[in-house]
């Protein structure tokens, strides 16, 4: 339904997959499976971004379907419990902003197609194909996707390790929720201060 009522927003969005190379094709069925083997496919939903106008997010309904059926959804084989994430939450944040000295500077970063970003394992690939509109199109899709129960854990562990960088090189007070970082800064005068306080808490 979201496909139709935002056409040209599907359009603009297969396009670029394509475009990046992240999808493979258009293809047949019968070719999609002489070049992968058999192959789920799975829905496709557009869901407006919050705050951003005329922004779509792609969404793989990796749960379809949801009722008893012989095929089983992707996302039952996928365990949530094994996939934990470590975004911070609104109480995180908060609390840090607590303990933190007047005068603070914070920045917000956004990584653009976060998760999209991260390429599938090859053996994946069957279970990532996308159904394009029209009669017996599909794209075979490379890489991470929402909508997918492992996909942020896939995408903490990235996350994770540029968070350890940073902080590894004196850039220490941040916090992120999936895709945006949140970098403070203390003012020099309060610095001294501040760290004491660290070291004792």
């Amino acid at each position: 339904m979201s496909i139709k009522l935002y056409h040209n927003a599907y359009l603009d969005i297969i396009n670029k997959e394509f475009g990046s190379g992240r999808y493979l094709g258009p293809y047949s069925h019968r070719e999609v499976e002489a070049l992968i083997g058999p192959f789920q496919s799975c829905p496709l939903s557009l869901v407006p971004k919050l705050g951003k106008p005329g922004k779509f997010q792609a969404v793989h309904n990796f749960s379809y379907p949801h009722e008893s059926s012989p095929t089983l959804s992707i996302n039952l084989f996928i365990k949530a419990e094994n996939n934990p994430c470590t975004w911070g939450t609104f109480e995180t944040i908060c609390f840090l902003i607590s303990q933190l000295p007047p005068e603070l500077q914070a920045s917000v970063r956004d990584m653009a197609e976060a998760y999209q970003t991260i390429p599938a394992h090859y053996s994946q690939w069957p279970g990532l194909v996308v159904r394009l509109e029209g009669e017996d199109k599909y794209a075979i899709n490379t890489n991470n996707n929402f909508g997918l129960t492992s996909a942020g854990r896939i995408y903490s562990h990235l996350v994770d390790t540029g968070a350890d960088i940073l902080r590894a090189n004196g850039i220490g007070l941040l916090s992120k929720w999936v895709d945006d970082h949140i970098l403070f800064c203390i003012l020099c005068i309060y610095l001294k201060s501040y760290n004491a306080n660290r070291e004792k808490w």
